[in-house]
């Protein structure tokens, strides 16, 4: 899997941007892992500062990231300066722990506080190289699912988002990614991984 250095890839190019920290990831307290058997790419659909201000995304990312073999990095709304730039050198979005390409990983979950968010989740599945509608996905692609109180009424977005979960995370999600780690290490490919979630709670 090739990854993305910012840094390397884009170079001084950064500068033509506002704010070039929210695309470099490296904070203090960030989760790493080399490898597991499943990648996911917590996304929020906001740029950075709002998004890293979130509980939720505390929560999954943390409790994500406990689950043995299963690798949680963060992916957030690139400004449109930077989805200019990225396309302009022909890069995707990237995950910001390792520079996975968005496109690279299993899962993509985007936690939705409010239904205008929709719009950020679509520019980061543009940028990402990841078709917007699900019916073009094929399957090498990242299953999205969606979850939080933006989408208690899931019906608007469902042209977009592959699965659903319904209500808190600590109430089975992180269980769930952790059975689909296991499904995957099996052998198992997305339309499997997808019947799982369907026979979900």
């Amino acid at each position: 899997m090739q990854k993305i250095d910012p840094v390397k890839e884009l170079g001084w190019r950064l500068n033509s941007v506002q704010n070039p920290a929210r695309y470099l990831g490296g904070e203090y307290g960030i989760v790493r892992k080399d490898s597991a058997d499943l990648t996911f790419a917590l996304a929020f659909p906001d740029l950075y500062e709002i998004a890293m201000s979130n509980l939720a995304v505390k929560v999954l990312y943390d409790g994500i990231n406990r689950i043995p073999n299963v690798r949680c990095e963060r992916v957030f709304t690139p400004a449109p300066d930077f989805e200019v730039l990225l396309s302009s050198r022909n890069l995707p979005l990237y995950t910001l722990e390792t520079g996975i390409p968005l496109g690279d990983v299993d899962m993509v979950g985007v936690s939705i506080g409010y239904e205008p968010g929709i719009t950020g989740l679509l520019s980061i599945l543009a940028s990402g190289g990841i078709p917007l509608d699900c019916r073009d996905r094929g399957e090498d692609s990242p299953i999205v699912v969606a979850g939080g109180c933006g989408i208690t009424n899931p019906a608007p977005f469902a042209r977009f988002i592959d699965a659903f979960f319904i209500g808190e995370a600590e109430a089975g999600f992180f269980e769930l990614v952790a059975s689909l780690a296991a499904l995957k290490r099996a052998g198992a490919g997305r339309a499997d991984m997808l019947a799982r979630l369907s026979e979900h709670p």
